[in-house]
């Protein structure tokens, strides 16, 4: 099989992408007297993302000729889930909403990787997801356990 060419730009995007999570991580971890300000902009950002990562099931759900009307229905219902989710956490306890979005983040790879076993998916972008995922989702329980109240 033929190595998809395509591949490096969504996994440059993606890669870079994650700058805006991991750097109030880590600044957070090191320069807590600008803790909220940190926490601000990693859930902010971490809120866009899941929101955008729940849009791609509205693009599945309109473009995968394989789906059955059910599955398309589906994933009409699962693509605003993750921006309902995203916006009720910016309203919580800074932990909760941590701990809530890194929990979608999750449920959104397994609703992923469930949509992969149903149609055919570029080759890269399970791959891709996972890595994401997991960056995101460390990033987002870090921050959690770094904070200094419940």
């Amino acid at each position: 099989m033929k190595p998809d060419n395509i591949a490096f730009t969504p996994k440059l995007l993606g890669y870079f992408g994650l700058v805006p999570i991991v750097v109030p991580t880590i600044a957070f971890m090191i320069e807590p007297h600008h803790g909220h300000l940190w926490l601000h902009l990693l859930l902010s950002y971490a809120a866009v993302i899941l929101s955008f990562i729940g849009a791609l099931h509205w693009s599945f759900a309109m473009t995968l000729k394989p789906l059955t009307q059910a599955q398309r229905r589906n994933a009409f219902i699962w693509s605003v889930i993750p921006a309902l989710v995203a916006w009720l956490a910016l309203s919580l306890y800074t932990f909760y909403a941590l701990l809530l979005m890194s929990l979608f983040f999750v449920l959104a790879f397994l609703r992923d990787y469930g949509l992969s076993k149903l149609v055919e998916l570029p080759s890269w972008y399970m791959q891709l997801r996972l890595q994401l995922t997991a960056v995101m989702t460390g990033c987002l329980v870090i921050a959690a356990i770094n904070l200094n109240y419940f």
